[in-house]
C-alpha cells in the first residue's frame, strides 16, 4: 500500500469517525428533547386531570342546583295553587 491509499484510507476513517460522533451528538440530543417533551406531556396530563376534577365537582353542584331549583319549583307551584283557590273559592 502506498502513501496515498493510506492518506485516504485516512481520511476515510477520520470521516467515519466525524460521522460516528455526529450521530452520537445528535442522539443524545434528541433524547434530551424527548425527555423534556415527555415533562412537558406528564405536565398537560396533570392539569388535564386537576380540571377533570374541577369539571366532574362542578358538574355534581350544578346537578344539586338543579334538583334543588326543581323541589323549589314545585313548591312555589303548590303554594300558588292554593293561593289561586283561596283568591277564586275553589
Amino acid at each position: 500500500m502506498n502513501l496515498s491509499e493510506k492518506e485516504r484510507l485516512a481520511r476515510i476513517e477520520a470521516l467515519l469517525d466525524a460521522f460516528v460522533n455526529q450521530r452520537t451528538e445528535d442522539r443524545k440530543a434528541m433524547t434530551d428533547q424527548l425527555e423534556e417533551i415527555a415533562e412537558d406531556v406528564k405536565a398537560v396530563r396533570r392539569d388535564l386531570d386537576l380540571e377533570t376534577k374541577t369539571n366532574e365537582k362542578l358538574r355534581n353542584r350544578g346537578i344539586g342546583v338543579l334538583v334543588g331549583v326543581g323541589i323549589a319549583a314545585g313548591a312555589i307551584g303548590a303554594s300558588a295553587e292554593r293561593v289561586i283557590d283561596k283568591i277564586f273559592g275553589g
